[in-house]
């Protein structure tokens, strides 16, 4: 049993964007798949958690960019779970170059849930005995609550497609972050990159559903604080990015 997550991998064309950077939805992604992947291995993957009829969900994401990947670039992934409280179990993530320079660091809150009720299921059911932590850690706190101002700016209207939905017939994680980004003017896109997003996933989106693009600080600030919401207001994701100017 592999405590730690190894993933050696190269930034393809189809990861890199117009800038010939590691795109923050295909970073996202490797680091999602990461996660699947060692589950799979401890015993906890899809199969695994639907033959119980229980199924992971990612509650809250934060990642930290040090350098963005370049297009071509040898990286080295590694992922483990971290540690894990009544309802929650929390896993960390660190990308390293050829060079052992830490490229990301990243954590991750998760939640396990009834496949009938929906309902969270105590972690103390779900691993039992297993002895699948370790006191590696990549980043020390733990993803945090983010709170909406009430403040808002509509960027973008957008519907949950056929491309967006998961195994589970909802939209897929990073679809929600994808649907934020475009949300963006291509010219601030064009002057700044992210080096921290934290996300709160809150609610399910299904097929067909529409969803508002709010953000509820001016653009013109370097932290922006961004939703998700449908026409009633409900609030399906809470993000809060962090750009630099290049």
């Amino acid at each position: 049993m592999q405590k730690i997550w190894t993933d050696n991998f190269t930034v393809r064309t189809y990861e890199a964007n117009l800038f010939q950077e590691l795109d923050l939805i295909s970073l996202i992604n490797r680091l999602q798949d990461g996660a699947s992947r060692h589950a799979e291995t401890l015993g906890f993957g899809w199969d695994n958690m639907k033959e119980k009829k229980q199924f992971w969900v990612l509650s809250r994401f934060l990642v930290k960019i040090n350098s963005i990947p370049k297009w071509k670039t040898e990286l080295k992934l590694q992922t483990w779970p971290k540690t894990a409280d009544s309802l929650a179990a929390y896993r960390d993530f660190i990308i390293t170059d050829s060079f052992d320079n830490e490229m990301v660091t990243a954590t991750s809150t998760w939640l396990v849930l009834d496949a009938v009720n929906h309902r969270p299921i105590r972690m103390s059911n779900v691993l039992e005995s297993l002895d699948h932590t370790t006191d590696k850690v990549a980043v020390e706190e733990k993803p945090q609550k983010i709170v909406v101002p009430k403040m808002r700016n509509l960027l973008r209207e957008s519907e949950i497609l056929y491309s967006d939905l998961d195994l589970n017939l909802h939209a897929n994680n990073v679809s929600y972050v994808r649907k934020i980004l475009d949300s963006y003017p291509l010219e601030f896109l064009s002057k700044h990159r992210p080096f921290e997003i934290e996300i709160n996933f809150l609610k399910e989106a299904k097929y067909g559903q529409k969803l508002f693009a709010y953000v509820h600080n001016e653009l013109s600030k370097k932290e922006h604080i961004l939703s998700l919401q449908d026409k009633d207001d409900k609030i399906f994701l809470t993000v809060r990015l962090v750009w630099k100017s290049v």
